[in-house]
């Protein structure tokens, strides 16, 4: 009504400012002016702004189907730029999310770190690397176990990973239902046979593991004499001095881990996380 009765000029002629009429009317200037943009959109920006929303939203499902989760706002931002020339705000992107009705899944808190549940402290090498992490390319070497539950019956699995510290790449992995030294002994020649050759030889090479058991035995000590690396070991109790591998591993289970639950078998929970580790090293952005 208010709008009609300035539109057609009777305030006008009645002598009545807009701000009288808003007033006879009981709106705000605010209001008006929002329902006459909304209405005389002759240059289809609202129109505009909506194709522009359903296209990222569109990009958003493309991002999260390509993943295979949903990631947080700013690595949607990080792929609609690299992946679609795309620029857009983090508070923007939030707002789609929230329109989208998705969240971000997060890692959460491990209750267990920071206990110690070892007693091998008077075996334990030195914390030569001492979160030296970004020493040189193929220079810092990192190691870890995780476990992983699978199938109805929450069948467990471990799997073992080598990381280089500079790139973020995982060389070599392994999973298997034991967690023994032989897991670790067939990620460690998994990363040999693709790596050799990449590590220098004029430089120090140092492995740094926490002080788990396998990591402690004979076989895996003498592996590393073998190939010339140093061994480095992270303080009892303290998984900061092997931050990035524990990283990974949260990453890694925050993305999949509903995906994982679901494989009946441990030959598919293989294959998933191959294709996971091939999307990390090659496609994710570092």
């Amino acid at each position: 009504m208010a709008y009609d009765y300035i539109r057609r000029g009777k305030a006008e002629e009645n002598g009545y400012t807009n701000t009288k009429v808003f007033k006879m009317f009981g709106i705000s200037s605010t209001g008006y002016y929002n329902y006459v943009a909304r209405k005389e959109d002759r240059n289809g920006k609202l129109a505009a702004q909506r194709k522009d929303e359903s296209y990222v939203i569109r990009c958003f499902k493309h991002i999260i189907k390509r993943l295979g989760f949903v990631p947080g706002k700013r690595t949607f931002r990080r792929h609609m730029f690299r992946r679609f020339n795309y620029k857009i705000s983090v508070s923007r992107t939030s707002k789609i999310m929230k329109k989208m009705q998705i969240t971000a899944q997060l890692p959460k808190k491990d209750a267990y770190k920071g206990q110690a549940t070892h007693h091998h402290e008077c075996m334990a090498k030195p914390n030569l690397v001492n979160r030296n992490f970004k020493l040189g390319i193929r220079q810092v070497v990192l190691t870890d176990i995780t476990y992983i539950h699978y199938g109805y019956y929450r069948t467990p699995a471990y799997m073992c990973a080598f990381k280089d510290a500079y790139t973020t790449e995982i060389l070599g992995h392994a999973v298997s239902s034991k967690m023994d030294v032989a897991l670790i002994r067939e990620a460690f020649n998994n990363m040999m046979d693709d790596h050799k050759s990449e590590f220098p030889k004029d430089l120090e090479v140092y492995c740094h593991s926490d002080q788990g058991s396998q990591y402690l035995s004979t076989t895996f000590k003498q592996l590393l004499n073998e190939n010339d690396f140093i061994q480095s070991m992270s303080r009892r109790g303290n998984s900061q001095d092997n931050a990035p591998m524990e990283s990974f591993f949260g990453r890694m289970k925050t993305e999949i881990i509903d995906i994982i639950a679901r494989c009946k078998n441990l030959d598919t929970v293989k294959q998933l996380i191959n294709g996971y580790i091939n999307m990390h090293n090659n496609e994710r952005y570092q």
